[in-house]
């Protein structure tokens, strides 16, 4: 279906930012991550601004990102023009996000700033699923780091609402894809999860959130969305959950498309394991098929 193939090509146009330039400390798909997490803060702290978070993210995400292929095309371009001009407080919370240092010395900023902090360190995180599934035959040590998939996961979010908008709770998605590898910042990454079983956040991870988050208002409400997505409580987190393992399955395609692999057939051998867990949500596997047809 064309809804399918407009998801993916906004996913395989825009998977270029996990890619750094030059000596840049930081890629682009990892500074608009960042920009989104310090936006998470803001809502968090701030509740007497009453920001459309949705708004807040689409305007981060969509900044110098290629998305004439989305039906929504038009709207995009009017949420960019509001960013621009910078009046409403949506532009104004997600260009100050974009700048990544705005912060003032008053205590809710620098909680934001700390928060800022912490996730950075995922910029420096591999993945430990590209490592430890790809090893065998991956000769290109350039994996992408939590940050870059965390990205990647929310482009297909995004392409989704823009294509199909179903009725899904897209501020929870979105926050939920946004945070749902706090507790490596503190365990460091963990194995994409090929199965189709839900599970339980164990006490270890719960802690490690917690202390991210510990000095957020919202704290609570995170980890009881973080504790929901593992069980994959309802239909939102049950498609944050395969849109996470989705990504995953994407990008070892784009990294066979790259010539990245010794041999042609990891693509394969890992959607091989992992195909089913689509069958009840045909956009996804749409996507998914999409990506198995390409070389």
């Amino acid at each position: 279906m064309y809804k399918n193939e407009h998801i993916f090509e906004f996913y395989l146009k825009n998977n270029n930012k996990k890619d750094k330039k030059n000596n840049e400390e930081l890629t682009e798909a990892s500074k608009k991550i960042l920009s989104c997490i310090i936006a998470l803060g803001y809502e968090s702290e701030y509740p007497e601004y009453q920001i459309d978070i949705e708004k807040v993210i689409h305007m981060i995400m969509f900044e110098n990102t290629e998305y004439n292929m989305l039906l929504t095309k038009d709207k995009i371009s009017e949420i960019l023009d509001e960013l621009r001009d910078n009046k409403t407080k949506e532009a104004q919370i997600a260009n100050k996000c974009l700048s990544l240092d705005m912060f003032d010395e008053s205590d809710k900023e620098q909680i934001i700033k700390r928060l800022y902090e912490k996730y950075m360190t995922l910029a420096q995180t591999p993945r430990l699923s590209h490592i430890m599934y790809l090893e065998p035959y991956y000769f290109f040590k350039g994996y992408e780091n939590v940050l870059e998939h965390i990205y990647g996961t929310m482009l297909l979010a995004i392409g989704i609402k823009s294509e199909y908008n179903y009725f899904l709770d897209y501020k929870r998605l979105y926050s939920t894809l946004l945070l749902h590898e706090t507790d490596e910042i503190i365990l460091g990454d963990s194995l994409c999860d090929l199965s189709q079983k839900t599970s339980e956040l164990t006490d270890e991870s719960k802690t490690a959130i917690s202390e991210v988050l510990s000095e957020l208002r919202k704290e609570k409400d995170y980890i009881k969305q973080l504790i929901e997505y593992k069980r994959r409580s309802d239909i939102t987190m049950e498609y944050a959950s395969l849109i996470n393992r989705l990504e995953f399955l994407l990008q070892t395609k784009i990294y066979e498309i790259r010539g990245m692999y010794i041999s042609d057939e990891v693509f394969d051998k890992i959607y091989e394991k992992d195909k089913s867990s689509y069958h009840l949500i045909p956009c996804l596997r749409g996507i998914l098929e999409k990506a198995k047809k390409l070389y």
